[in-house]
C-alpha cells in the first residue's frame, strides 16, 4: 500500500525541510511526498524542490488554511495518507511499515489515532487519550478512539473520498472525526506509535493562540452539540 504523506505549510522553510529530511529514515518501500503551500513568502518551494527533487509541490494562490489540503489529497496517489503537521514526524523508523501492516489486516479501521509527543516540552506525551491502556501489550486492532492528534494519524484515502477534507476553523482533527464516525468509519488509537511534535515556535503568540482557540471551540460545539449544550458549553468557554 502506498502511503501519501501530505504537509500544509506556510512560511515554515526549516520547519518542512526538517521533517522531510526525517522521513528519510522510514524503512516502508512506497511512500510519495506532497507539499501543499498556503502562498509562502519565505522561500519555502525553491528551498524545497532543490532539497528535495522528487516532492511533488502544489502552490496555493493565497492562504487557504487548513482547506488547502484537500488539494493534497487529490495529488495523492497513494491508498492510504499520512496526516501531520509541517513540524512533525513518526516516532520510529518502521512507524509506516507497522501501520500499513495494520490496515492491510484490518479492513474494519478507517483512521490509525497515535499519542503525540512534544519534544520542545521534555518529550511529554499529550495524554489526550481518554481511557486508560496497556501502552506496552496494546490489543491487536488498537482501541476505539473518538478522533486523532493532527500531529500523526493514518488515514484510508476513501474517508476522504466519503465525507471531504479538513474545516478551516480549527479544532479540525475533531470535526473531521465527528464526520467520519457519522458516516460509518472507524477510528482506532494505537499508543505504541506516537508522533514527535516539534512545536514551530514561528507565528505564534499565547495571548493570541487562547482567543484562537475558544472561538474555534466555539465554532466545533455550534456546529456538532444541540442548541442547550452550545450554550452551556459557550459559556464555559467565555467565563
Amino acid at each position: 500500500m502506498r502511503v501519501s504523506v501530505i504537509i500544509l505549510t506556510y512560511n515554515r522553510k526549516e520547519d518542512v525541510l526538517f521533517v522531510l529530511d526525517g522521513y528519510k529514515r522510514q524503512t516502508h518501500p512506497d511512500v510519495e511526498f506532497i507539499v501543499v503551500d498556503n502562498a509562502s513568502t519565505d522561500g519555502t518551494r525553491q528551498a524545497v524542490l532543490e532539497g528535495f527533487p522528487n516532492v511533488i509541490y502544489i502552490t496555493m494562490p493565497d492562504n487557504f488554511d487548513l482547506r488547502s489540503y484537500i488539494a493534497g489529497v487529490r495529488a495523492a496517489t497513494g491508498s492510504l495518507i499520512w496526516r501531520c503537521d509541517s513540524d512533525s514526524l513518526p516516532g520510529s523508523d518502521t512507524d509506516f511499515a507497522d501501520m500499513v501492516r495494520i490496515m492491510e489486516q484490518h479492513p474494519e479501521i478507517s483512521i490509525i489515532a497515535m499519542e503525540n509527543i512534544e519534544m520542545r516540552s521534555g518529550g511529554l506525551p499529550s495524554a489526550w487519550y481518554p481511557l486508560p491502556v496497556d501502552a506496552e501489550n496494546p490489543p491487536d486492532g488498537g482501541y476505539q478512539s473518538h478522533s486523532f492528534m493532527g500531529s500523526g494519524a493514518m488515514i484510508r484515502r476513501e474517508v476522504f473520498e466519503a465525507i471531504g477534507g479538513f474545516w478551516g476553523f480549527g479544532f479540525e482533527e475533531y470535526d473531521f472525526s465527528i464526520r467520519a464516525i457519522s458516516a460509518g468509519f472507524q477510528i482506532r488509537y494505537f499508543p505504541q506509535f506516537r508522533a514527535l511534535h516539534y512545536a514551530s515556535e514561528r507565528a505564534r503568540n499565547r495571548l493570541r493562540n487562547h482567543a484562537l482557540v475558544s472561538n474555534q471551540y466555539m465554532r466545533l460545539v455550534w456546529k456538532h452539540s444541540p442548541t442547550r449544550s452550545a450554550i452551556r458549553n459557550s459559556l464555559a468557554i467565555y467565563f
